[in-house]
């Protein structure tokens, strides 16, 4: 992996079931990072 040119920038999405990440260098547009983790509802079904 090359060094970013410019800020990166992180978006965040965070929803019941999954959250996701993307790491953009805000210079070249180029995604320079992404991971997803899924999420599991554990008892109460997510309302404690």
């Amino acid at each position: 992996m090359s060094a970013a040119e410019g800020p990166l920038v992180v978006g965040v999405d965070s929803s019941t079931q999954s959250t996701k990440v993307l790491v953009v260098d805000a210079a070249t547009g180029r995604v320079v990072a992404s991971g997803q983790a899924a999420h599991t509802v554990s008892g109460g079904a997510g309302r404690e």
